[in-house]
């Protein structure tokens, strides 16, 4: 029974999570759609793929 218990307040708080965060998650997922396709875009272009930053300048010897 009390397996039972603990099992049903994971659920009810994963379910919690979900629908209190379900607005994020899309907006997430909408931002995920439009950056794709902002690359997609520069792609169609010819463009290059973004080069990562510059990797940073080995330290002088002391």
């Amino acid at each position: 029974m009390t397996i039972i218990l603990i099992a049903a307040g994971f659920f009810a708080l994963g379910l919690t999570v979900v629908l209190l965060f379900r607005n994020a998650i899309r907006a997430d997922d909408e931002l995920d759609r439009r950056w794709a396709e902002v690359v997609a875009q520069g792609s169609r272009r010819g463009a290059p793929p973004s080069a990562p930053d510059e990797p940073a300048e080995p330290a002088e010897p002391a």
